[in-house]
């Protein structure tokens, strides 16, 4: 079967109204743009290393609210359970002592879990700063 396909001038362009440009005809930065160009760049620079330098503010914040503050508080706990243990008496039921073990587990895996979070947040490569980082 011999089909004949005509399409029009143009049609394969992204928008077939508006010719295809090619080579030398498409639009280069005129000498007017290029400082403009360039004000743009200096200013995204400027921009990026703020946002870094925020977000660095951001981490350290958080580690220190996990660390001064959960940490403090687990580890009050930690203090709170150790005199519930020295204040039982020797003959305390098996399920006392088997309940005080179970929170003690649970305040380790939190100050853990805490441990960790502080650390992915206060990144070390970061000690020097966004300039340090970035040299």
């Amino acid at each position: 079967m011999d089909t004949l396909l005509n399409a029009p001038t143009g049609a394969h362009a992204p928008f077939p109204s508006q010719p295809l440009l090619h080579g030398c005809n498409a639009a280069a930065p005129t000498a007017e743009a290029l400082p403009e160009r360039d004000t743009s760049a200096a200013r995204i620079a400027a921009l990026s290393l703020q946002l870094m330098a925020a977000d660095e503010a951001a981490r350290r914040h958080l580690a220190g609210e996990l660390h001064d503050g959960l940490g403090a508080e687990l580890t009050a706990a930690r203090f709170a359970l150790a005199n519930v243990q020295t204040w039982l008496p020797a003959d305390a039921p098996d399920g006392c002592l088997r309940a005080l073990e179970l929170a003690q587990q649970a305040l380790d895996s939190a100050t853990d879990a805490n441990r960790r979070l502080i650390d992915e947040r206060d990144t070390p490569a970061l000690d020097g700063g966004v300039v340090g980082a970035l040299s």
